[in-house]
């Protein structure tokens, strides 16, 4: 993958490290949205001309090589709608336009780290496969991402005085949880039910 070599681009290339995660965004069957994630397995200048590129085979000197992770074709993507509500304003706009964005909490990202967090955290719940074995950490798992593929405010291990829950659903984000969750497959039964009662 390659990009122009502009100002802003160069300054924004330059701030990528190896293996960091990068989430691609698109047009796929009509609809705009991010589609694919991969690492980054290397960062380089070029000029030499790149055969497989449709169009101007040497206008995109910025280059990186990605190892993708899973098809396109199996994709469940983070619409473009869906960004714009969680923060990335540049989705807001009625058309794309060609945009290298970086998340992060220094001088030159272009959005802050916590919506990356989000919006990788939902990429995954829509993408990656999970093994079912039912031990508590799976179960809270399934429990977190359904949560999450509901629009809700999901989050894990939950700190409510002196107790710790599982799993909490939250409507919005500094409300009292209205839902939350105990994965108890072993162990003591009274205490995860005291627990779910002083929730309550």
């Amino acid at each position: 993958m390659g990009f122009p070599d502009k100002p802003v681009n160069r300054k924004r290339w330059q701030l990528f490290k190896e293996s960091c995660i990068i989430l691609i965004y698109g047009n796929y069957n009509h609809n705009k949205g991010v589609y694919l994630k991969g690492i980054l397995m290397e960062k380089f200048e070029s000029h030499e001309p790149v055969k497989y590129w449709i169009l101007d085979k040497r206008g995109y000197p910025l280059q990186i090589r990605i190892n993708i992770e899973g098809e396109l074709e199996n994709a469940v993507p983070i619409l473009k709608g869906e960004l714009a509500e969680m923060g990335v304003k540049i989705c807001k706009a009625p058309y794309d336009r060609w945009s290298l964005i970086i998340f992060g909490n220094f001088s030159g990202a272009t959005y802050p780290f916590d919506i990356y967090e989000k919006v990788l955290e939902l990429y995954d719940a829509r993408n990656k496969k999970i093994e079912l074995k039912f031990d508590h950490d799976t179960i809270k798992e399934i429990i977190h991402k359904l949560g999450m593929l509901q629009g809700k405010i999901s989050q894990k291990e939950v700190q409510i005085d002196n107790f710790k829950l599982d799993v909490v659903w939250r409507r919005i984000p500094r409300a009292v949880p209205y839902m939350v969750f105990e994965a108890h497959v072993h162990g003591n039964l009274e205490e995860a039910l005291a627990k779910l009662k002083h929730a309550r």
